[in-house]
């Protein structure tokens, strides 16, 4: 580094030399370690000038994402059943689920399994995402959409397992940007003395899930608290000529149908 700035003193037009992209990812790595050197005594000016003056830029670049350490399975919990409830965050009454799941499964089937759950159409991007690790799990074709609009720093959800996650962790499952759809995923139950089921279970329900397309949980709250001969008629051929039943839940027929998701 030494001899760096040393051949920059004596080079009037070092300028032309220096790839200023990667110069300015080097500060934007090491900001701190920068700052000290444009302070320092032996610093030439130019170069003090130069890292000051990148310092001003790097603040407006956009962030390389940090690169995460992240498990992705726990083989010694492979094979145990995973209890989870989850339920529509912002919706009352509450539409929820209590299920379980093997902790062999992949983190994509089970986003897959709680969407269907959920009575999602499957038209919209989705991921997982753990606000305590702040790692997002989605799969590779979302990824690389996502990634048009900026730097993008998650794990394939086809690569992890849900024996990656602990008891207690509370993750967000995220459908369909637009409509913002949320749902709360809460690892409740940890169980390695039984055999984990061979397809995601519901154990228990209430309410059948969301309506695509609707406008978000506040448009369902009011579709839900609107009676049929006051809905919107336009709304109501939308939904099929007649009110869907939000507070219908069949479980043997969730179940059944989880076998061929």
């Amino acid at each position: 580094m030494r001899y760096f700035y040393s051949e920059l003193e004596n080079d009037e037009d070092f300028g032309d030399d220096i790839d200023f992209e990667e110069f300015a990812h080097d500060i934007m790595d090491n900001p701190d370690k920068f700052r000290k050197i444009a302070r320092a005594r032996e610093t030439p000016p130019e170069v003090t000038k130069m890292i000051t003056e990148m310092l001003d830029l790097v603040d407006m670049m956009p962030k390389r994402p940090k690169s995460k350490n992240v498990s992705t399975e726990n083989k010694e919990r492979n094979f145990a059943t995973y209890e989870i409830r989850t339920k529509l965050r912002g919706f009352r009454p509450s539409i929820g689920r209590r299920f379980i799941i093997s902790g062999d499964s992949s983190v994509e089937t089970l986003e897959r399994a709680i969407l269907y759950m959920f009575n999602v159409d499957w038209g919209h991007m989705y991921d997982l995402y753990n606000p305590e690790t702040d790692v997002r799990y989605e799969h590779q074709r979302n990824i690389d959409a996502m990634s048009e609009w900026g730097p993008r720093d998650s794990v394939n959800s086809e690569e992890a397992k849900v024996s990656a996650f602990n008891v207690g962790d509370k993750l967000l499952l995220s459908y369909d940007y637009g409509d913002g759809w949320e749902f709360e995923v809460n690892i409740k139950k940890i169980d390695d003395t039984k055999e984990p089921p061979k397809y995601p279970h519901v154990i228990l329900g209430k309410g059948l899930g969301i309506i695509d397309d609707i406008g978000g949980v506040w448009s369902l709250e009011d579709y839900y608290n609107t009676s049929e001969d006051e809905m919107d008629s336009e709304l109501l051929d939308w939904t099929g000529g007649e009110k869907i039943d939000l507070d219908e839940f069949d479980k043997d027929e969730l179940n059944e149908d989880l076998k061929h998701l």
